[in-house]
């Protein structure tokens, strides 16, 4: 850890089949101990959200596209064929 950074401890409940999943990894050299794959598997999961959440907030172009798309497509009436 870096100096300065507060070190705190969680304890974790979780189901034999993840423990032995959690076992699996470090014996086969994924990880170097259990801390280490849990780190990565939380770090994993908040850069996912983070990004999810940013883009809800910021859309890809092609979304951006779609919405004016659509909704210049809702404002037009269309006409009956004769």
């Amino acid at each position: 850890m870096a100096r300065g950074h507060v070190v705190r401890v969680f304890r974790v409940k979780m189901s034999e089949n993840m423990a032995n999943g959690l076992e699996e990894l470090v014996k086969e050299g994924c990880y170097v101990s259990y801390a280490d794959a849990l780190r990565h598997a939380l770090n994993l999961l908040l850069k996912e959200n983070r990004e999810q959440e940013f883009r809800l907030v910021h859309p890809p172009h092609e979304e951006i596209q779609r919405e004016r798309e659509s909704s210049s497509n809702k404002s037009k009436t269309p006409f009956p064929l004769q």
